[in-house]
């Protein structure tokens, strides 16, 4: 067993984990050879089975935690050395260790699992095998086990990242938990992790997305920073004073439109920088090889501008009717619109 570390515990990486932990993935999430499955069902969650029938596998405890550290440096990180006080009093206390306790390094050997899994260190996932079989009505469609109904039982997978934020530890309101203190409320408490909803891939990764999104508007020098600051000024200086609610929602369409503008603005640039450089090398533009048998004679921006003209031409004329048709009854002036092309 892959032991020999500063945890003395099991390691386990991106390729032994699913063995290591004693469970099974569909058979059409489970094949290194077929190059049509999509690379995060390789460690997808939501699947996990405990095949009970299986020797090796059906002796592994029902409920198992696995460490997401960086690199395992108890000595040096102090969520590391956390978890090591966890482990020391694991081994002191019967009950807690019933279960069972492996880790993994997001910063080496499991980068891929902590990636598609779209969480960080430090982190424990707790693994819980359920009583029943499955209902095969919840089992997504199509997918099949190597085992047979009967000898399966799902796994719940839960995510506990810390620092922990709004969780109860079940400490005085007046006690700032430290970091052993929190994992072991997780790990020795009276099922408080129960208080952490079932890991759904696409709301942890919805998680992921708006600390990077709240990081940027913190970071000085963004774009997203400068608009944020803007928001601000336009709060204090203008909608608080005046008392004009609507000013907000219009600096928030301002700020949402600024955004994508930049933005394409920079992809612009970039591409252009890009295309100059490739021009310069010598090298085919993109889609120079499909488009080596067509008849490009004819610059394909005149035919979409034409077409963009014509249909926009189209839709003033419907609205110059319609306004004929309202001003006829009042009398009033007719106007005309006509955009040409170049």
């Amino acid at each position: 067993m892959d032991s020999y570390n500063d945890f003395h515990l099991v390691r386990v990486s991106t390729n032994d984990w699913l063995h290591k932990l004693g469970f099974v993935l569909p058979r059409e999430y489970s094949d290194p050879n077929d190059l049509t499955i999509p690379i995060d069902k390789h460690a997808n969650l939501g699947t996990l089975m405990r095949d009970v029938s299986c020797r090796t596998s059906a002796p592994t405890p029902r409920e198992q935690w696995l460490y997401l550290s960086y690199l395992a440096f108890p000595g040096h990180n102090t969520w590391d050395k956390a978890f090591n006080d966890v482990l020391e009093y694991a081994h002191a206390h019967p009950t807690v260790n019933q279960s069972g306790f492996h880790f993994a390094m997001c910063g080496d050997t499991a980068s891929f699992l902590c990636g598609v899994w779209s969480t960080r260190s430090p982190a424990l996932l707790h693994f819980k095998v359920e009583d029943d079989p499955p209902n095969p009505e919840d089992v997504e469609e199509g997918l099949t086990y190597s085992a047979s109904w009967r000898d399966l039982r799902p796994v719940t997978v839960r995510l506990i990242e810390f620092p922990l934020k709004d969780e109860f530890t079940g400490l005085s309101l007046s006690t700032f938990p430290s970091p052993k203190q929190q994992m072991l409320s997780m790990v020795a408490g009276d099922r408080l992790y129960e208080q952490i909803e079932p890991y759904e891939f696409f709301a942890q990764t919805g998680k992921r997305f708006s600390e990077y999104i709240e990081k940027l508007y913190d970071t000085s020098g963004t774009v997203l920073n400068y608009l944020d600051k803007a928001d601000g000024w336009m709060i204090d200086h203008v909608t608080k004073p005046s008392g004009v609610e609507p000013v907000l929602e219009v600096m928030g369409q301002f700020v949402f439109q600024a955004s994508i503008i930049s933005s394409s603005l920079a992809c612009f640039t970039i591409r252009g920088i890009s295309n100059l450089i490739d021009g310069f090398l010598g090298r085919p533009g993109l889609g120079d090889q499909v488009l080596a048998g067509l008849n490009v004679d004819q610059d394909p921006q005149e035919n979409f501008w034409g077409d963009f003209k014509k249909r926009l031409n189209g839709m003033v004329a419907e609205l110059k009717r319609r306004k004929a048709e309202e001003r006829s009854s009042s009398g009033g002036p007719d106007t005309s619109m006509t955009i040409t092309a170049a």
